[in-house]
This record gives structure tokens, sequence and C-alpha cells, in this order.
């Protein structure tokens, strides 16, 4: 199953931005069994510096000293947009057995993101049964 979010959906969540926001399902997802999730592709307009790309429904890894729910690790680039589709999905154990919303936030590794406050991230999860 695959769900894709983008952080300008502010119907529910006025706050949404960049760096951090929340996304409402229109129906609950209700996992029985083990399930795992992956970030299998995201895309922004804007150019972006070193960044970790964390999910709340997730469990969590080390960033350095800390426990975080990071999926992945960008590297700065210096094309005027960001687009990765994974080849290589690094999946993690979903924590709920029901998913009603989505937090997807961004973890800063060096440069400040308040410049991107204007721009849109598009995300595509990737959610499966775990083998």
């Amino acid at each position: 199953m695959y769900i894709f979010l983008e952080s300008g959906c502010k119907d529910v969540y006025k706050n949404n931005n960049f760096i951090d926001f929340n996304v409402s399902l229109p129906s609950n997802i209700v996992l029985e069994g083990n399930w795992e999730l992956g970030l299998a592709e995201i895309y922004s307009k804007a150019s972006i510096p070193d960044l970790y790309v964390c999910c709340d429904i997730v469990s969590s890894s080390y960033l350095c000293e800390i426990s975080e729910q990071v999926l992945r690790f960008l590297p700065s680039t210096n094309d005027k947009s960001l687009y990765y589709c994974f080849d290589n999905i690094f999946y993690f154990d979903i924590i709920p057995s029901t998913i009603k919303t989505i937090r997807m936030y961004i973890k800063k590794n060096s440069q400040e993101t308040s410049s991107f406050a204007n721009e849109t991230l598009y995300c595509t999860l990737h959610i499966r049964q775990k083998k």
C-alpha cells in the first residue's frame, strides 16, 4: 500500500509547513499483524541542506545520542529541486495498529531550514506486511 502526503495540506492543520506537517487520512487504516513502513519517494521544488526525514508512526532508531523516528537521511543537493526515488527502501516497524493521522517532520543536520517555510514537500510512503 502506498500513501501520498504533502506538507501543503492545511485544511485541518493550519500550522503545517515544510519541516513539520500532519495529514489526516480519509479513513482509518487498520493493520492486523506486523507491518512496516518506508520512504519510497520524496520531492520538493527547493534545494535542501542535509536533512533527516522522520515519521511519528514508526519505531525509533538512533540519531547521534538521541532516539528519533528517522526514515531516511537526505544529503544536500546543488540542484534547484529535490527528488529521490529509492530503489532500496529502508523499512521500520509501524507502532500503532490503527492509523488515522501521520506526522512527517524534518530534523536538521547543518544549515537552517526556515527559508523553506513556503515550499511544499511531497512524500510517498510504502506500507507492507512484515516478512
